[in-house]
């Protein structure tokens, strides 16, 4: 079984039962995400994971198109190559370290920690992508009507990867007043056909800012 299929199969083990939808949590302030990134860093399971989402996109470390914590990935991705499990954790901790939201991050952290025979770092990251899935999916039904809301393109992968839907086609538009992202995607297992609708507000946001320099 190749890595890439058993990181797969982790994805499907850490998904959580899907809540119905809600409204999205507003913005809080980023001292609020710095205390709750604490908590969730100390293994916090009671943490809002929404809130926590939310507050990262408020906060001046939102960096929803690159941050510090891509060159580690590279390199975990490396050192998963060639199973070299204890550099490919330390890489994980270091692109954890930089962008600890990042859920493909936890659930290959979760493949590498089995490997090392550490179950509980293991059933930790599981449970930290598992629940920070479960708040992106909280936030709508993923429709053109209710589409779910995210901090970044990552997460829609996630989204995505967590169902073991493979993507395809991506395209551009507007669901009401609101600027989409569709994901044209195939279910692994059953081939159903799917169109999910994401609400990119918030990076949008993000890159509006920083082309018009605002601060």
């Amino acid at each position: 079984m190749t890595i890439h299929r058993t990181v797969g199969m982790l994805l499907l083990v850490t998904m959580y039962t899907i809540a119905s939808a809600q409204t999205p949590t507003p913005l809080p302030s980023p001292a609020t995400y710095r205390d709750l990134l604490a908590r969730l860093k100390a293994k916090d399971t009671l943490v809002d994971f929404t809130a926590l989402r939310m507050a990262y996109a408020a906060s001046p470390d939102y960096a929803p198109y690159g941050s510090d914590a891509d060159e580690h990935r590279t390199a975990l991705r490396d050192a998963l190559g060639k199973r070299d499990y204890r550099r490919a954790l330390q890489e994980a901790d270091a692109a954890l370290n930089a962008d600890y939201l990042d859920v493909r991050t936890h659930v290959v952290r979760a493949y590498v920690a089995e490997q090392l025979a550490d179950t509980a770092a293991a059933a930790w990251d599981r449970l930290a992508a598992g629940r920070l899935v479960r708040s992106i999916m909280q936030s709508g039904a993923g429709t053109v009507d209710s589409p779910y809301v995210v901090t970044s393109v990552a997460e829609e992968y996630a989204v995505l990867g967590m169902n073991d839907y493979e993507r395809g086609m991506q395209s551009l538009r507007e669901c009401g007043t609101r600027p989409c992202d569709i994901l044209e995607a195939t279910q692994r297992h059953t081939h159903e056909k799917r169109t999910f609708y994401f609400d990119i507000s918030l990076p949008k946001a993000y890159l509006d800012h920083l082309f018009q320099g605002k601060p």
